[in-house]
C-alpha cells in the first residue's frame, strides 16, 4: 500500500531578495493501494481539482482553501492507464487514456466514455504503446497523442471526426528515427498552445495552425525530457517560462518564450540549464566513505517530477523550481531575473546566494536548497548559515539510513576484531624482528628516491629487468611512447590515417561503432562545424522507399499525400 499527502506551503520572503517555502500546518495523509503516478491539477472556481494515476485506477479529488482534500470519485479501467488530465474549463471533467489507445472522458456524476480507440500509429507504424490525452482551447476537443504524432478529437462530430495537429515527419523538419515523448497543454499562458518534446527537439504548437510548428528548439539534452512544466508571463516579465525534466539523469531545462496571442512567438535567448540534486554533493560535509556513497546515491536518484511557483517581492519577480526524486525528498532554487550583457553570461553573479538566473544568459549555479520530509525547514548550501540546516538534512538522513530494513546494501560493511588473532606472547616475540615504522619511512624513502623496486627488508636485490621486446613496436607501442614522452599530440597529427575525414565519416566506420542511422546525419553535422563540410551520406543510409518516393530527400511525406500512404510506411 502506497500513501498520499497534501501539504499546505506558503512563500514567504528570505533575506537575499528571494522567496523560500514555508510548510503550514500538519499533512492530510491517505492510504492508496497503489503507487502514484501522474497527478494533475487546475484551479476553477475558486477550487482546486485533483487528478491521481496510479496502474489500473484513477482517482479525482477537490480541495478548497481552508479544508481537507475531498475524494470525488475512483473508477478502474482493463488496461494501464497511460495519462490523465483535468479539464481547464468544466469542473470535476477529466481525460484518461490507457496503454491499447483508448481515450476516455470522465466526468465524476456521469461516469466515464470512450471517445476513441487506436491501438495502431496514426501516422505510420510504430510498435510503441505510449499513448497520451490533454484538453485543448475548446471544451468539447481533445488532443491524442503518441509516438508518430499528435491529432485532436472533436466530440461535436457524431462520427468522431478528428484533425492532425502535429506528425513525426518533414513538416517539422524531424530526423528519421525522430518520436513523440512528450505533448502537454499551455492553455496558462495562451489558449492555443500545446508543447511537443522529442528526443531531439521542443515545439509549440498553435491549434490555429496545424502541422507547421510556431517555434522549434534543440534541448540537447543527454536524456529525452518526460518532465514539463508552464509559467505564464507576469506582470513583470513578458515572456512565457517552459521548464524540461529528465528521469534518470536529473537535467532540468529553462526555456522561454514570447507572443502567440496579438504577436507572433519568438525565443527569449538561448535554453538555460539548471543544477541538478546530486551537483549539491560537494557542499556536503565530509563523511566517511560508506556514507558518502549512500548520500552520493540518495542525491543520484532519478527525478519523479518537477514543477514552479512564481512569486513578487519588492517589485522583482522570482521563480522557484521543484523537483521530486523517486526517494521521496523535495528539492527547490530560486531564481531571480537577471538582466542580459556581457557580465550576465557563464554563471549567476557570485553575490546572488543560492540563486541561479532567469530572463538572461545561462547560468550553471552549483547551489541547491532542499527540503525534507522528516525535517521541513528549508535548506540551502552556499551560505555559513544554510551550511547548518544542511547538516540538520544530513543528519536526518543518516538516521533514517542507518535502519531502514531496505537499504540493507548501504550498510556499513561488517567487521573483524583483530585482538585474538595473536596473543600478547606472539606479539612480545614479533618486536624484535619487525622494524620500527621509522626505519620503514626511511627505506621506503630511499627506494623512491633512487626509482628501484621496493624489496623485503635485507635483500637489496634489483628486480629482473623486462625482456627487450621483439620486433618494432606496434600502433598500440607507439601511441603509449609518444604518450609518456608527452609528444602523443605531434604522433596523431603525424600518422597518415588521421588525414582521412571521409573514412571516419563512412557509413560502414558508424556502423562499427554503433552509431544508428538516424544520428549519423546529426554527427556529420556537428563535425562540419568544426571542419570543411563532409561529404554526403550515401544512398544505402536511406530506405528503399523514401529513394524512391522522393529522389534521394530525407523529408517525409507531405501531408497531402492522403492516409493511404500513412499506414504502408514502416516508419519515419
Amino acid at each position: 500500500a502506497a500513501a498520499a499527502g497534501f501539504q499546505d506551503v506558503a512563500l514567504r520572503p528570505a533575506g537575499n531578495g528571494s522567496l523560500k517555502p514555508r510548510i503550514r500546518g500538519c499533512p492530510a495523509q491517505f492510504e492508496l493501494n497503489g503507487a502514484v503516478r501522474q497527478v494533475a491539477a487546475v484551479r476553477l472556481e475558486g477550487s482546486d481539482f485533483l487528478g491521481v494515476r496510479s496502474g489500473h485506477f484513477c482517482a479525482a479529488w477537490r480541495r478548497q482553501r481552508g479544508r481537507a482534500p475531498v475524494p470525488l470519485q475512483v473508477v478502474r479501467t482493463d488496461a494501464p492507464c497511460s495519462s490523465i488530465a483535468v479539464s481547464p474549463h468544466l469542473p470535476g471533467e477529466l481525460s484518461i487514456c490507457t496503454l491499447e489507445g483508448a481515450v476516455y472522458l470522465w466526468h465524476v456524476e456521469m461516469g466515464l466514455r470512450r471517445l476513441h480507440q487506436d491501438g495502431d500509429g496514426m501516422f505510420f507504424r510504430d510498435p510503441s504503446p505510449w499513448r497520451w490525452s490533454e484538453f485543448s482551447a475548446h471544451p468539447r476537443v481533445l488532443t491524442f497523442a503518441d509516438r508518430t504524432g499528435l491529432k485532436g478529437l472533436d466530440q461535436r462530430v457524431p462520427s468522431g471526426g478528428h484533425f492532425e495537429l502535429f506528425k513525426v515527419g518533414g513538416e517539422a523538419d524531424c530526423q528519421r528515427g525522430e518520436r513523440l515523448l512528450l505533448s502537454k497543454y499551455l492553455g496558462h499562458s495562451e489558449p492555443y498552445h500545446h508543447l511537443v518534446a522529442t528526443q531531439f527537439s521542443a515545439f509549440v504548437l498553435d491549434e490555429r495552425f496545424p502541422l507547421v510548428p510556431v517555434l522549434r528548439w534543440e534541448h540537447m539534452m543527454q536524456w529525452p525530457p518526460i518532465y514539463a512544466h508552464l509559467t505564464p508571463a507576469g506582470a513583470l516579465q513578458h515572456s512565457h517560462t517552459v521548464l524540461l525534466g529528465t528521469h534518470h539523469s536529473q537535467e532540468l531545462l529553462l526555456l522561454q518564450y514570447s507572443g502567440g496571442h496579438g504577436l507572433p512567438c519568438q525565443l527569449q535567448g538561448a535554453p538555460q540549464k539548471l543544477p541538478s540534486t546530486k551537483e549539491c554533493l560537494p557542499h556536503f560535509p565530509a563523511q566517511v566513505p560508506v556514507r558518502q556513497s549512500a548520500l552520493s546515491q540518495r542525491l543520484s536518484v532519478p527525478t519523479a517530477g518537477i514543477a514552479a511557483a512564481l512569486g513578487q517581492q519588492d517589485h522583482t519577480q522570482t521563480l522557484l523550481v521543484f523537483q521530486l526524486s523517486e526517494a521521496g525528498d523535495l528539492f527547490y532554487q530560486p531564481l531571480l531575473p537577471q538582466a542580459g550583457g556581457e557580465e550576465a553570461e557563464g554563471q549567476a553573479p557570485t553575490d546572488s546566494g543560492p540563486e541561479a538566473s532567469f530572463g538572461g544568459a545561462a547560468a550553471d549555479a552549483p547551489c541547491r536548497d532542499s527540503v525534507h520530509p522528516d525535517d521541513a525547514s528549508s535548506r540551502t548550501a552556499c551560505t555559513p548559515a544554510a551550511a547548518v540546516l544542511y547538516r540538520r538534512w544530513l543528519r536526518a538522513f543518516l538516521r533514517n539510513w542507518k535502519w531502514a530494513p531496505t537499504q540493507g546494501d548501504l550498510r556499513p560493511p561488517t567487521t573483524i576484531s583483530q585482538s585474538s588473532l595473536f596473543t600478547h606472547r606472539e606479539m612480545r616475540e614479533l618486536v624484535g624482528s619487525v622494524p620500527s615504522s621509522l626505519e620503514a619511512a626511511c627505506h621506503l624513502r630511499k627506494a623512491m628516491q633512487e626509482q628501484r623496486l621496493l624489496c623485503s627488508w635485507g635483500d637489496e636485490s634489483r628486480a629482473p629487468m623486462p625482456p627487450a621486446p621483439q620486433g618494432p613496436p606496434g600502433e598500440l607501442g607507439q601511441r603509449l611512447a609518444a604518450s609518456w614522452s608527452g609528444d602523443w599530440a605531434a604522433w596523431w597529427l603525424e600518422k597518415p590515417d588521421s588525414r582521412e575525414d571521409s573514412e571516419l565519416l563512412s557509413s560502414q566506420t558508424l556502423h562499427a561503432c554503433g552509431i544508428p542511422r538516424e544520428r549519423r546525419q546529426t554527427l556529420r553535422r556537428y563535425l562540419a562545424v568544426l571542419d570543411e563540410p563532409p561529404e554526403p551520406p550515401p544512398e544505402e543510409d536511406l530506405p528503399a522507399s523514401q529513394m524512391s518516393a522522393l529522389g534521394g530527400s530525407q523529408r517525409g511525406p507531405s501531408s497531402s499525400q492522403g492516409s493511404q500512404l500513412k499506414r504502408a510506411r514502416m516508419g519515419f
